[in-house]
């Protein structure tokens, strides 16, 4: 993927039979069953530094699973969820999040908006990058996320840059 081959684009290979064995069983099923995944992001040794933790908000599972894959080659430690309520579960599972990847329109009793407030009150060193397809809804995303709104279709590198810039400035910031 991306991660692995540097300055060539990334492909997908993996998403044949395997996703259309998911959609098979369909998305709702999906997303029950699965509600979000802690999957490790690679093996490394305790020697080294804990990989940055990020949380990818999307309805999509397809979506879902091309960023959620990208971001573990590229060495993340990335947690999956559908809804508002999964940032929850995670939260006080203990999990350390470093930085929410949420799409504005979410399902559920909470939208991207909405979390990326909660998240700012609540967990103020938790970056937070809110993605939508919807031009009008990527512009009011600006006044709740660093950067601005990432705007789909994104290029999975444009996440992992934005990432790291979250995670660069978080380090740089003194803690009070």
């Amino acid at each position: 993927m991306g991660c692995r081959r540097a300055g060539s684009e990334p492909d997908f290979p993996e998403l044949t039979e395997s996703c259309r064995a998911l959609l098979r069983r369909g998305s709702e099923l999906y997303r029950s069953d699965l509600r979000f995944s802690a999957m490790p992001s690679d093996s490394r040794s305790s020697d080294e530094v804990t990989p940055s933790r990020v949380l990818v908000l999307e309805p999509d599972i397809l979506v879902r699973m091309i960023i959620a894959d990208y971001l573990r080659d590229c060495g993340f430690k990335v947690f999956e969820g559908v809804t508002a309520d999964d940032v929850l579960a995670v939260l006080e599972s203990g999990q350390r999040i470093d930085v929410i990847f949420a799409e504005v329109q979410l399902s559920g009793s909470t939208d991207g908006f909405g979390l990326a407030q909660w998240v700012r009150e609540k967990y103020p060193d938790i970056g937070v990058i809110l993605t939508s397809g919807i031009a009008r809804a990527a512009e009011k995303a600006g006044d709740l996320c660093d950067e601005g709104p990432l705007e789909k279709p994104y290029h999975p590198q444009e996440v992992v840059r934005r990432i790291n810039i979250l995670l660069e400035r978080r380090r740089a910031t003194p803690k009070a």
